[in-house]
């Protein structure tokens, strides 16, 4: 579940609290109470104006956070959340938020620089605030990017249409018959009188006859292998 989402008409991107901040500023509005219900107005204007920070899907609702009875501490972090219900269909199926996400998740793709400890993010995060602040770019930009990132995503992705039980009889077939194209297996016949003679080993037989029966998989194994040890 996104913490923040991308304000469409104001071209910046808020978390929960400063969302009713700002709509409680706009509206000259004393500030919402943690108690007090989210307005109505209010309501009708956050799924057309949030977008998902990172599918841009619209439809988004306010989850506020969660305090303990006892003594008023957050238990739960504030987030939004993109269901499916009427006009709105959640987020993209290749969203980093789609599915059962934690609140606070980051996906491997982005970084949260509010608490990135690492020097690279720290010097990422001056110069993005830096940039905004000289009016080089500003949000909107930042938001563009990330949707061609997304688009190009969109753009790489494939379907592999697979027997679930394929690559375990794949792995199998390798280990099993141990073929090599410097020792082609060679077929014989299984007649009455080699069955009789002695010692006569059945595994063996089994494995050549296997390694002639798909000796084509056996050889796109070995070629696709020997390619990617070069």
């Amino acid at each position: 579940m996104p913490i923040t989402a991308f304000s469409s008409s104001r071209g910046m991107e808020l978390d929960v609290e400063q969302l009713l901040a700002r709509l409680a500023e706009e509206g000259a509005q004393i500030g919402l109470a943690q108690a007090s219900p989210i307005p109505e107005e209010w309501k009708s204007h956050i799924p057309t104006d949030l977008e998902c920070p990172s599918c841009f899907r619209r439809g988004a609702e306010v989850v506020r956070a969660g305090r303990s009875k006892a003594d008023g501490q957050v238990v739960r972090q504030a987030y939004f959340r993109f269901g499916k219900s009427g006009a709105t269909t959640g987020h993209h199926p290749f969203c980093d938020f789609t599915g059962n996400v934690p609140v606070g998740h980051i996906p491997e793709n982005l970084v949260l620089f509010s608490t990135a400890k690492d020097g690279v993010s720290r010097a990422v995060r001056d110069l993005v605030c830096k940039g905004i602040a000289l009016h080089i770019f500003e949000q909107r930009d930042i938001r563009a990017m990330r949707e061609w990132f997304f688009r190009q995503k969109q753009q790489s992705q494939f379907v592999v249409t697979l027997e679930p039980g394929l690559p375990a009889w794949l792995e199998s077939l390798r280990r099993y018959c141990h073929w090599t194209p410097r020792r082609s297996a060679r077929h014989f016949a299984l007649t009455d009188d080699v069955f009789k003679i002695p010692a006569f080993d059945f595994k063996a037989a089994a494995r050549t006859e296997l390694t002639l029966r798909y000796q084509a998989v056996l050889k796109e194994m070995f070629d696709k292998k020997s390619s990617c040890t070069v």
